[in-house]
């Protein structure tokens, strides 16, 4: 009745109770097979035929006795079977959204390609005696849109790893902190455990280890307020430099991210992708300030967070002391730098496994670097999915418009999606308000609405805010409102590696644009994204900056977008021309 045709509905119970079985007898004549072959068993729709005959008819045979499965019958096919393609529903928001967590739900599995990837090279042995005299591994990478469920993938794939081979040691390594706890806290959730041979973490938690590991102490680590002092007193004694603390500071990490140790390699490296220009006279100043801030950290006994890598992969002493893997998992491979791939590598066991996820439409952090020019042969195992099940086809259009340029690069920059066959929905959402204390007013106001009017629970939100906003301010004006009960602010440092009231509670999460990637939510509120979004620039760059940073702003605004599953709301108080938002509907 489901079907609203009373005949398909026939033939679906049919196929429920009486599910058709085809016997080959590779032995047996057909002759011989007409002896036993009864309409007792012919009535229970098992056909028995001889080898020959099924080579003469077999096509035709097979065509006529497939029928379709009920939905339930092929959940229950899949549960015993291959139980391990199913998707907790904690892990995904895949799953049109409901209102209930009823055990009637049907249940959703990885499909063909997702699974195949998960499985791949699975059984691979055990590194062996003769794997052990070289320093070979294998690497395989999947390359997606965002949605294709690359996230997925790798925690599949990590737990069948984990609980086929307990005694193998298994590494994921995911780009940010927010999604390694937002991860944590939904395996939580579905498993109640991970398995002791499996580690998450984010790179710089690992890295922290391994220190710990090879130096026998932790790092002294300059970071935050105390950096940009040392860096803008540095900058102090060069009145006539025309770089902030800010860009100095992503230079010298750009320097140690690329292994850089001499000034003649530094001049001459290519600067694409960095988001501003130096003049090559500049550079040379640059290299002398890189140089005198490292001997102020040297003296000092201090790291920066960008040469833990860098001096734990050129201090070959000490490789032997650290932690190593038989398996790496890396989720967001696109935003490592060499540096980081370099330790990884040395992490790895002879004859290891590394497995790569990526989405080349979010490369915003990558520097055009190719995955051969840092030492990973990924020619020929390279497998690309290009349907995305996280969202709708309207929001992926409306983010997969803002890369319109970039489809006659590279390939390795742009994937083009697969649009076919995606959920329909509702276009993007553009709310315009007076002020950005109104619009922040305004998002308040609409999560609270859809908490407690709509039943929506807060954790089937997320909120991404971008430069134009304090994260504090923001945080402040929703625990403000009483409807909202729990914040779960991802940049705060008390609140980074847990939620606010723990695990298993109704929280509303939010984030930072950078540190976004990987998270998802069935509802997505943006706010403060005006200079991303209008192409706001400052009238003093040059034509190749500007063309430079709006790449560099659309490939962070497809990031954002495309973490709804149904529905995007995006809030700005500029009343500016509008380019890149022709696929969203304006909302007074």
């Amino acid at each position: 009745q489901h079907l609203g045709d009373t005949t398909k509905t026939t033939e679906w119970v049919l196929a429920r109770d009486r599910v058709p079985a085809l016997v080959i007898m590779r032995r047996c004549t057909s002759d011989e097979v007409k002896k036993f072959a009864t309409n007792y068993l012919t009535s229970f729709g098992t056909r028995i035929i001889s080898l020959d005959k099924f080579a003469e008819i077999g096509i035709k045979l097979i065509a006529r006795m497939l029928v379709p499965l009920l939905p339930e019958n092929n959940e229950q096919l899949m549960l015993r079977y291959f139980p391990e393609a199913e998707i907790a529903n904690a892990l995904t928001t895949r799953r049109t959204f409901q209102r209930t967590n009823a055990a009637a739900l049907p249940k959703i599995f990885l499909d063909a390609d997702q699974e195949w990837a998960s499985k791949l090279d699975i059984d691979s042995p055990l590194p062996n005696e003769q794997a052990a005299i070289s320093s070979d591994f294998n690497v395989r990478l999947i390359n997606g849109i965002a949605g294709s469920g690359k996230t997925l993938i790798v925690i599949n794939r990590a737990m069948i790893l984990a609980e086929r081979y307990p005694a193998r040691k298994i590494l994921v390594l995911i780009h940010n902190t927010p999604i390694v706890a937002d991860l944590k806290a939904r395996l939580i959730s579905s498993r109640g455990a991970m398995p002791k041979n499996l580690e998450i973490e984010t790179f710089f938690g690992w890295i922290y280890t391994q220190w710990w590991r090879a130096f026998k102490q932790a790092p002294n680590v300059l970071d935050g307020q105390g950096l940009t002092l040392k860096i803008t007193a540095l900058l102090a004694t060069y009145p006539t430099f025309k770089l902030t603390a800010e860009q100095l500071q992503v230079e010298f990490d750009h320097i140690h991210q690329n292994l850089i140790f001499d000034q003649k390699t530094y001049l001459g490296i290519s600067r694409v992708g960095r988001g501003f220009q130096v003049r090559v006279s500049d550079r040379t100043k640059i290299w002398q300030l890189f140089t005198e801030f490292n001997t102020k950290l040297l003296r000092d006994k201090q790291q920066i967070w960008s040469a833990l890598p860098t001096t734990i992969w050129a201090d070959e002493k000490i490789h032997s002391r650290l932690e190593k893997y038989h398996h790496v998992l890396i989720d967001e491979a696109q935003f490592f730098a060499p540096s980081w791939m370099e330790v990884v590598k040395r992490a790895l066991m002879p004859g290891g496994n590394l497995f790569l996820c990526a989405d080349p439409n979010q490369g915003f952090m990558k520097s055009r670097l190719s995955w051969k020019s840092i030492g990973l042969n990924v020619a020929g195992r390279t497998k690309k999915l290009r349907k995305s099940y996280r969202t709708t086809r309207p929001i992926l259009e409306a983010a997969n418009f803002l890369l319109k340029d970039l489809r006659t690069n590279d390939k390795e920059e742009y994937l083009e999606p697969q649009f076919e066959g995606m959920a329909s929905g509702s276009r993007p959402m553009l709310v315009t308000l007076d002020s950005p204390q109104d619009a922040m007013a305004r998002l308040s106001s609409e999560v609270a609405s859809q908490h407690k009017n709509a039943g929506i629970p807060l954790n089937a939100m997320l909120i991404i805010y971008g430069p134009d906003f304090r994260g504090e301010l923001l945080w402040r004006t929703l625990q403000k409102n009483p409807a909202i009960e729990s914040v779960w602010w991802f940049n705060y440092h008390l609140q980074k590696k847990m939620p606010p009231k723990g695990y298993g509670n109704d929280t509303l999460r939010m984030a930072f644009l950078d540190t976004a990637t990987g998270l998802e939510a069935p509802i997505v509120f943006l706010i403060g994204m005006d200079t991303l979004l209008f192409n706001m620039q400052s009238p003093l760059k040059t034509e190749d900056e500007i063309s430079e940073l709006r790449e560099i702003n659309n490939r962070k605004l497809y990031m954002a977008m495309t973490r709804s599953s149904q529905q995007l709301i995006v809030f700005t108080s500029s009343k500016l021309p509008v380019q890149n938002l022709a696929h969203f509907d304006r909302v007074a």
